[in-house]
């Protein structure tokens, strides 16, 4: 039984964390394209 809670809270982590992932990818999608182009100016310079 404990095992099976453990799981099941195992689960329920990995769901938030896959939230959270999707919401710090969104927000580094954003920073990437606002960024690339100047990265690349610089690395090109």
């Amino acid at each position: 039984m404990l095992l099976f809670c453990l799981q099941k809270k195992e689960k329920l982590l990995v769901e938030i964390a896959n939230k959270e992932m999707r919401k710090i990818k969104g927000g580094m999608f954003m920073y990437v394209t606002g960024l690339y182009p100047w990265f690349i100016k610089w690395f090109l310079k």
